[in-house]
Parts: structure tokens; C-alpha cells; sequence
């Protein structure tokens, strides 16, 4: 036998409606308890799931009442008898269990046991009778029904002697003489119904051992009280196991409903940011598509923006071999203008020279009018080819002094034309450089926007595909709503159903106390 440590004196009694309900394995091994059970053995849940049974056994328990429990259960047979169970602190409580297997498609698959409270004459009749068993001393064995009969055959046959022994008063003796035959009757006919309610009780517990406990009542009739009483505890069991299970059901549907309730509402939120993301999808797949629309727009621009760029390159470089051939021509100006010049300075040098010779000649002219004066008659033919001297001298001074200034005008309009011929050749120079950069710009330009064009291009195909992708998306999500649509309609059917299991598990906790009441 299992020892479970220290025990005391200390009774833990049962209330007197009080159930106590668990169910095991084919081992003994707990896998269910109600809370009444962990309640007065002081063990928790837990600590009684998974654990043998025999964790509550009490060492005052003889082992001929667990020899039979055991061989009745494991026949399939159900077992009832008083027991006396340990608590987790060494106390203990006294049960009227009633254990039965539970089956399976036919297959005893573990056993279930339904203790209520014991009568306290019943605790006091096993009281004494275990411990006598724990003593070795049994004292619930029956008379058998022969030795019945021999005493009552003995009674008749003294009835008999007596009756023979008074013969004076043969009447008063034959009265004598019916009673032991009445008496026979009597007991047969009694027996007779015992048999019968033995066969009414078929299949009910009924061991001597169970009725010691039980009753007082000897032989036959202690038997049929037990099954009776064992009738009953099944009906108790089944009961007690009846309102145990629509208990259970009621907490399940209650928390079910809770459940179902919160999975509602959840469904709901679902629903309706299901239906907002839809929205938000349908705007989005809206603005992919303008999005798809700006970037073909951007591509088509980009490529046109190409083409402008090439052209522009071309114009540039059309430009700059105009300018060139500007600026060449510009320098050829400049080189004549330079040569212009050069020759207006020889003009001006021999207009110097010419106007020396007239100064010279103008004053031969003059030293010719004096000698001629001076010769008189004889001179005055030299005088008139000085005078003529004198005024082609003086006229070619004045056409020199015209010659110089329109020289000189000439040389100042040739220093500005240089002046100007070298800026436009320093201008028409920097202009092909810059028109140089710019057809570089414009190429570079032209690159840099054929590479927009195919990114453009690539990113309209992107977000093409996205488009496809986010209609794709708010598809799902509609079809996502839908479903939350049909599991919230499932929902609340499956709340009305669990309702209902409600409704029929409370119908059945009434049924069962009117089952009580009656019995």
C-alpha cells in the first residue's frame, strides 16, 4: 500500500449535498476532478491531475476492500462502498463512492467515481467492520441459506414433539403444529421475493461486504438492500454526472459566448478596416494609375526633350563652325585694316616728304623772286616762273596738309577698326568656346535625358506592374471583407447556437434537481 505520510485524528466531513466527482485512466491515474474533490482533500487541480488516485489513500483502508474494488471495475461491473480518504494535511473524510467503467465503443477505456456523503451509522458499521479486516478477523460472512432451512426444520420438529407432548389438548397442540409450518411459509415466500427483486437488481452491486457496511441485515436481505441501494447510487452518479456535464457545458458556453462575442466585434473591426484598406487600396490603384499616366507623359516629354537636345547640339555646332568661320574672316579684316594701316603711314610719310619738297620749293620760288627782282627786266620771266613755282608749291602744301588729315582720319579709323577687329576676334573666339560648351552641355543634356527617358520608361513599366499588383491586392482585400462578412453571419449563427447549448444545458441542470426531488 501506498504510504502518503503523517496521519491524524482529525475528521474533514463531507456537506451533505456535497458531490465528489474524478475520472481515471485504466491505471488509476487522474485526468479529471471537480472542485468539490480538490476542496476537501486539500490537494489543487494540478496536483491531483496526473497523479494516481491512490494519493488520497488512507493507511485504515484494508486491502481486501481495494482487492475487490479493483477485480469488480476491471469485470466491467460497477463498485459501491464506504471509504475513508486522506487530505493533503493528514486528515481525513469519510465518502460513499460508487465507481463505474467508462466505455468506448464497447471498451472499458478508464473508470469514473461519484462520492457523496455517507450516513454516519454506515461509517460507524465500516468503522468496525475494516477494522477487523485489518485484524484479520472477518466478520462479514453470511450464513448460507440451508443452515436457514435446518433451524427452521428444528423448529418444526419441536413444534411437532410439543404438540405430540400435549395430546390432552390436541387442538391448542395442532395450533402449535401450523405455527412453524406458517413460519416455513412465510420465510420462503419472503425468500421467494428476494430472489425476485435479486433478479430485478441483476447486474447492480450487491457483495456481502458492500451490505455489512451498509446495513445490518443478514444473508439475502442485506444483499438486495445493498443493490438498492446501489440502484440508487447509480442513478445519483449518473445525476450527479449529468449536472457535473451541463455545468461544465454552461461555463464553456458562457465563456463560448464570450468568445464568440469578442471574436464579433474583432470580426467587425476586421471588417470595416478591411473595408477602408479596400478604399484606400481602390485610391491608391486611382493614383498609380494617373502616377503610370505622369510617367509615360514624362517619358514621352523626355524623349521629345531628347530630341530637342540633339538638335540643339547640332545648331551649336552649326554655330560654332559659322562663328569660326566668322572669326576668321574678322581676323582677315584685321590683317587688312593692320596693312591699311601700315600703307596709310607710308601716305602720310611721303605726304611729309611731298610737303618738305614744297616748303623747299617754296622758298627756291621765293630765293628766285628776289634774284629775279633783283635782275629786273632781265629777270622777270624767271620771276614769272618763280611766282608759278611759288603757287604750285604753296597749292601742293595745301594738297599735302588735305593729304595728311584725311591720312590722318584714316589712321584713327584704322586704329579703332583694328581695336574693333581684334574684339570681335577676341569676342567671335570666346563665342566658339562657349558655343563649344554649350554643344557639350547639349550632349551631355541629351544624355543625361535619354537616361530620364529609359528610367521613365522603366518606371512606367514598374509601376504598370504595381498597378496590376495593387488591383490584384484590393481584389484580395474585397474578397477578405467578403469573408469577414460570412464569418461574422457564421459567428452570430454559431452564438445562437451556443445560446441555445446554454439553454438546454440549464433545461438539463432543472431536470436533474427534479430528478433529485423524486428520488
Amino acid at each position: 500500500m501506498r504510504n502518503n505520510g503523517a496521519i491524524t485524528q482529525n475528521e474533514a466531513l463531507m456537506k451533505p449535498d456535497q458531490k465528489l466527482i474524478s475520472s481515471t485512466d485504466l491505471r488509476g491515474i487522474i485526468v479529471h476532478c471537480n472542485d468539490a474533490f480538490a476542496e476537501i482533500s486539500g490537494f489543487s487541480r494540478e496536483e491531483l491531475i496526473g497523479q494516481n488516485h491512490n494519493i488520497v489513500r488512507h493507511p485504515d483502508m484494508p486491502e481486501e476492500a481495494f482487492e475487490l474494488l479493483w477485480k469488480t471495475i476491471q469485470a466491467g461491473q460497477p463498485w459501491m462502498g464506504l471509504v475513508k480518504n486522506r487530505c493533503k494535511n493528514g486528515d481525513y473524510y469519510w465518502v460513499s463512492a460508487y465507481i463505474t467503467p467508462v466505455t468506448d465503443k464497447g471498451k472499458v477505456v478508464g473508470y469514473e467515481s461519484v462520492r457523496s456523503c455517507p450516513n454516519r451509522e454506515d461509517v460507524q458499521r465500516a468503522e468496525r467492520l475494516y477494522s477487523k479486516l485489518k485484524q484479520k478477523k472477518p466478520s462479514w460472512a453470511l450464513p448460507p441459506l440451508s443452515l436457514a432451512f435446518g433451524l427452521i426444520s428444528i423448529a418444526w420438529l419441536l413444534g411437532f414433539l410439543l404438540s405430540f407432548m400435549l395430546n390432552p389438548w390436541w387442538g391448542f397442540g395442532s395450533q402449535i403444529l401450523l405455527l412453524p409450518i406458517l413460519i416455513a411459509f412465510l420465510h420462503l415466500k419472503h425468500h421467494q421475493t428476494l430472489k425476485n427483486l435479486q433478479a430485478v437488481l441483476k447486474g447492480m452491486f450487491m457483495h456481502p461486504l458492500a451490505a455489512a457496511t451498509y446495513t445490518s441485515s443478514k444473508g439475502t436481505s442485506g444483499q438486495v438492500y445493498a443493490g438498492i441501494l446501489s440502484m440508487k447510487a447509480h442513478l445519483d452518479a449518473v445525476l450527479t454526472r449529468m449536472e457535473d456535464a451541463s455545468g461544465q457545458v454552461a461555463h464553456q458556453c458562457h465563456q463560448g459566448l464570450g468568445l464568440a462575442k469578442n471574436a464579433r466585434h474583432e470580426i467587425t473591426q476586421q471588417h470595416d478596416q478591411s473595408q477602408q484598406v479596400a478604399t484606400a487600396m481602390h485610391q491608391m490603384t486611382t493614383a498609380i494609375n494617373d502616377i503610370s499616366n505622369n510617367v509615360q507623359e514624362t517619358a514621352s516629354t523626355a524623349d521629345r526633350a531628347r530630341l530637342l537636345a540633339v538638335k540643339g547640339r547640332e545648331v551649336a555646332a552649326a554655330s560654332r563652325d559659322a562663328i569660326g568661320n566668322l572669326r576668321a574672316k574678322v581676323f582677315g579684316i584685321s590683317h587688312s585694316v593692320d596693312n591699311l594701316a601700315e600703307q596709310t603711314n607710308e601716305i602720310a610719310a611721303a605726304a611729309e616728304i611731298i610737303e618738305q619738297i614744297a616748303e623747299k620749293t617754296n622758298l627756291l620760288a621765293l630765293n628766285a623772286a628776289i634774284e629775279a627782282a633783283r635782275a629786273g627786266d632781265y629777270g622777270r620771266g624767271f620771276s614769272v616762273v618763280a611766282d608759278e613755282v611759288r603757287n604750285l608749291a604753296t597749292s601742293t602744301q595745301e594738297s599735302t596738309n588735305t593729304i595728311r588729315s584725311i591720312v590722318a582720319s584714316l589712321e584713327t579709323q584704322a586704329k579703332s577698326s583694328v581695336v574693333v577687329a581684334r574684339e570681335g576676334t577676341e569676342e567671335a573666339e570666346q563665342s566658339v568656346r562657349q558655343v563649344a560648351e554649350a554643344e557639350e552641355m547639349l550632349e551631355s543634356i541629351a544624355d543625361a535625358v535619354e537616361r530620364i527617358s529609359e528610367m521613365a520608361t522603366q518606371m512606367a513599366t514598374a509601376v504598370e506592374e504595381q498597378s496590376h499588383v495593387a488591383e490584384d491586392v484590393n481584389t484580395q482585400i474585397e474578397q477578405i471583407a467578403d469573408l469577414a462578412t460570412s464569418c461574422k453571419e457564421k459567428n452570430q449563427q454559431a452564438s445562437q447556437k451556443i445560446e441555445r447549448s446554454k439553454e438546454v444545458s440549464d433545461d438539463l441542470h432543472e431536470l436533474v434537481i427534479r430528478f433529485r426531488q423524486v428520488s
